[in-house]
């Protein structure tokens, strides 16, 4: 803790982040946090402001805490006291238990200056565990509450001593610190820790119990060991080392006041010396006495068994007759300590009589009389040579584990490599063969085996997706984006598939969600895309709603939730329950129905735990499921929604609204509102033709958003209406708003007399965008072709580097189309001579894994000449790991 605390008085950024003077996790501060970590082996260094929000996070693994609040742990409220303490609890992120050491920031270099936070240093429970398991026999760390929180067997953990009603079992649920062991069946540790006897597991055990003071709130906590009563001396003197040197201390005093003592004192001390000296004899620990010259005086039957020299054959020699290299430089460590009168404990590596070699682990201690003169040294052994040999065992193990783990990142990324391949090959000449001439059977056939192709990929992309994660491959990305840029991607990938079920697809986003955000948007795009895939998957009819809410706001931190609302055919409770977990589906059946891996929740769960948030559903079987996962992002530096073309010419004409949806037409007048727009709304074709014609004259409607498909008058017939109304002297710009968009042409837009058509569902951006293009003709009169730029390639010289056929020819072709100038290679060193040819080379699309040269080596030679120093080369991999992108 003294590092934390040093920290805690001292360190002046601390004392900044801590009172909002620097930005929350700022780089200074996390310098200091990793020192404090490495130092201290520990699991995780954090700091807290006084109201407890965590506002600089370090951990060992790749998740962080900041902005979560921890006010309620009694280590902060200890710490905000001014008390240093100990906390025992299970996290309530990390799931897992571990030591809490928390002590106060102050806002002065002296402690008894104002507390402004807390340093809180986290240990993992396995070092203590770890400790524990070399016991044989039960060893308990116990909670104030009777929980067992620590333990040598796992069968015993988080059982409780004594009674265990419900009036017990809610209190401990409610304490927050042993995570869901209390949510549902706890069990009785059968047994009361109160230092007598007890029965456990059908054995019968002597308990000695020592308490452990950390200044916890809630009480004190104790070790409690467990010695089995049929063998109830050689443990008590195998594990207590330290007893031993007592004893053997406890006899040299004894002999001493035989001397000086009465005859009934001598008699006494006689006694127990002998139970003691018996004790010493029976050890299965191996003990020596020396002189304070290190000169053998006594050593127990143990010893000789151990080393297979007799006590006549030690007896006055140095314990170097097991090593010779005790007599050297080996040597200096030990005899600097106990000199000193301090201990040593260590290792050494030495030889029987017959010259077989052992491990011995040894506790060398100096006996002192009370003036403190050293008058000897005792040393306690210990044969380690099997232990030894199990920890090269488990190191053998680990290292074939860490190949084993290497292999199937090799084997993910070549699976990824060779799998990919030949399905971008069936697709991309899918794409090519649908450009060409075709009968209207062999088109349909060529459009089923592409829409097959990618199915088989987006399987093999949840497989490879799931297992990256699982091998902790996965990093995500921190870079600024648009929210609207992410949904308006989302609703062109599931749009159609809703379309062509007749589903009415809805997107409502929070006034007060920050338009540009800072994180992961793929990750986020790919949770969005299987939530709102899957409500259009099981769903038949209505309609799937996707609402984003902003959740809290922390300090240059939000914290969204994403909601995806579906009309369809719900879930079961007992379907709930498995439903995020891998390779699951509702039921056996979905599978057969549906299609699918089972892999998509599971991987959306692990992401959105990654983004800092959780996932969650609500569904009522037959009416339909919420999907909802949160995520924590940076807020970005641009406060305000940007548009393409600006809006504020748009803001003096007034807007009705048309839709017979309460929700699509809710959504459209928020935006709208948000915006500072005069608008109006009803719900029907002829609702609005009278509108219009009653503020013809006094306050006309400059711009009407119509629906298209309502019951009784359509959007369309009521447009033409509208247009042709002689009574309607200030006829309004029509635009239809609509989710059946592809199903429109420009004659059908003309022979209606539109303006001009927007696609729901609609984002901020573009229904002004949308609105701008249809009143000004800033964008709708312009070719899609256009607006995707695909002519951009136009005269551009390229060369394309693969050594796989199929793929050059798919990429020459989709460039050659565009007006690109295509030339090919076929392995790295043609590229190179390309290159410094001097043939003109305007961009380079690179293949990493090619015969002759690959592409990493190919880049690194073109790169040396300066001329191509800015050369732009893209690289083109099938691989699935974050290496081949760095």
């Amino acid at each position: 803790m003294g590092a934390a605390s040093i920290t805690g008085v001292l360190n002046p950024n601390v004392k900044d982040i801590v009172q909002g003077k620097l930005p929350y996790d700022d780089p200074s501060v996390l310098g200091v946090q990793d020192v404090i970590l490495k130092e201290n082996n520990a699991e995780a260094v954090y700091l807290l402001n006084k109201n407890g929000i965590v506002v600089s996070y370090s951990d060992v693994a790749p998740i962080s805490l900041t902005g979560q609040n921890f006010s309620f742990r009694p280590y902060f409220i200890q710490a905000m006291l001014g008390r240093q303490s100990i906390f025992a609890a299970q996290g309530i992120s990390s799931k897992i238990r571990g030591i809490y050491i928390s002590t106060p920031i102050y806002s002065e270099k002296r402690s008894d200056s104002e507390i402004i936070g807390v340093v809180v240093v986290k240990d993992s429970i396995s070092g203590l565990e770890d400790m524990l398991r070399k016991y044989e026999d039960p060893v308990f760390m116990v909670s104030p509450h009777g929980v067992v929180f620590a333990t040598n067997r796992t069968e015993y953990l988080y059982k409780v001593a004594g009674k265990l009603n419900d009036t017990r079992k809610n209190r401990l649920a409610s304490l927050r610190r042993f995570g869901a062991a209390f949510d549902q069946d706890a069990e009785e540790l059968g047994a009361v820790l109160d230092g007598q006897d007890i029965t456990l597991g059908g054995e019968k055990y002597l308990v000695k119990t020592h308490p452990i003071d950390w200044n916890d709130m809630e009480g004190r906590w104790q070790i409690a060991y467990l010695v089995n009563m049929k063998n109830i001396l050689l443990p008590a003197l195998k594990y207590t080392v330290y007893w031993s040197v007592f004893a053997v201390f406890f006899i040299l005093l004894g002999t001493l006041h035989i001397a000086l003592g009465n005859r009934r004192q001598r008699l006494e001390i006689e006694a127990q010396n002998r139970k003691i000296f018996k004790a010493v004899e029976q050890t299965p620990a191996a003990i020596l006495i020396t002189d304070n010259k290190g000169f053998i005086e006594y050593a127990n039957p143990k010893f000789t068994e151990l080393t297979e020299y007799t006590f006549e054959e030690a007896k006055g020699k140095k314990p170097a007759i097991l090593n010779p290299e005790l007599g050297g430089e080996s040597c200096d460590e030990v005899w600097e300590t106990i000199k000193t009168g301090n201990e040593w404990h260590g290792e050494f590596l030495n030889t029987r009589k017959s010259g077989e070699t052992y491990w011995e682990s040894i506790l060398v201690a100096p006996v002192k009389k009370k003036s403190g003169e050293i008058t000897n040294y005792v040393s306690i052994k210990e044969d380690i040579t099997e232990k030894k040999k199990a920890i090269t065992a488990i190191e053998d193990a680990r290292k074939i584990a860490e190949n084993a783990a290497e292999s199937k990142s090799m084997f993910l990324a070549n699976m990824s490599h060779e799998i990919r391949t030949p399905l971008n090959a069936i697709i991309g000449l899918s794409d090519l063969a649908l450009k060409t001439e075709l009968t209207l059977k062999q088109a349909d056939y060529i459009r089923k085996v592409k829409n097959a192709g990618i199915s088989l990929l987006g399987i093999v992309n949840d497989i490879l997706d799931f297992s990256k994660i699982e091998a902790g491959k996965i990093e995500l990305e921190s870079v600024e984006f648009s929210l609207d840029t992410v949904l308006e991607h989302l609703i062109t990938v599931v749009f159609q598939k809703a379309e062509e079920k007749g589903l009415e697809f809805l997107l409502h986003v929070g006034s007060d969600v920050p338009p540009v955000i800072k994180g992961d948007s793929l990750r986020l795009s790919q949770i969005l895309i299987n939530l709102v895939n899957n409500a259009v998957k099981f769903t038949e009819e209505g309609e799937i709603e996707l609402s984003v809410t902003l959740v809290r706001e922390f300090e240059g931190r939000v914290e969204i939730m994403f909601s995806v609302r579906d009309t369809g055919v719900g879930l079961l409770d007992e379907q709930r329950h498995r439903l995020f977990d891998a390779f699951s589906q509702a039921d056996g059946s979905t599978t057969r129905k549906y299609g699918g891996t089972g892999l998509g929740l599971s991987i959306s769960k692990k992401l959105s735990h990654l983004m800092g948030g959780e996932i969650s559903v609500e569904s009522e079987y037959g009416k339909g499921s919420v999907f909802a996962f949160t995520a924590v992002f940076e807020i970005g530096a641009t406060p305000k929604r940007e548009f393409k073309y600006g809006h504020e010419e748009l803001k003096d004409m007034k807007v009705l609204v048309v839709d017979d949806n309460s929700s699509a037409r809710q959504i459209i007048m928020e935006i709208l509102e948000n915006l500072e727009f005069e608008a109006e709304e009803t719900d029907c074709a002829e609702s609005a033709i009278n509108l219009i014609k009653q503020n013809d004259a006094s306050d006309p409607y400059k711009i009407v958003l119509m629906d298209w498909k309502m019951p009784g008058l359509n959007g369309l017939e009521a447009s033409l209406i509208i247009k042709n109304d002689p009574d309607i002297k200030n006829t309004p710009i029509i635009a239809l708003v609509t989710a059946f968009g592809r199903d429109l042409d420009r004659k059908t837009v003309k022979n209606y007399e539109l303006e001009g058509f927007i696609t729901k569902p609609v984002t901020p951006s573009s229904l002004i965008d949308g609105l701008l293009s249809v009143v000004f003709k800033s964008g709708y009169d312009k070719p899609i072709e256009k607006i995707v730029s695909v002519e951009n390639f136009k005269g551009v010289h390229v060369l394309v580097v693969d050594d796989n056929d199929v793929n050059r020819q798919i990429a020459v072709e989709l460039l050659e189309d565009t007006g690109a100038i295509v030339s090919e290679a076929v392995d790295g060193k043609q590229a190179v001579d390309f290159v410094l040819s001097g043939e003109r080379c305007d961009i380079v699309f690179m293949d990493l894994q090619m015969p002759v040269m690959d592409g990493y080596e190919a880049v690194k030679l073109i790169r040396e000449d300066k001329r191509f120093a800015e050369l732009p080369i893209v690289a083109m991999t099938a691989h699935a790991l974050n290496i081949e992108r760095e």
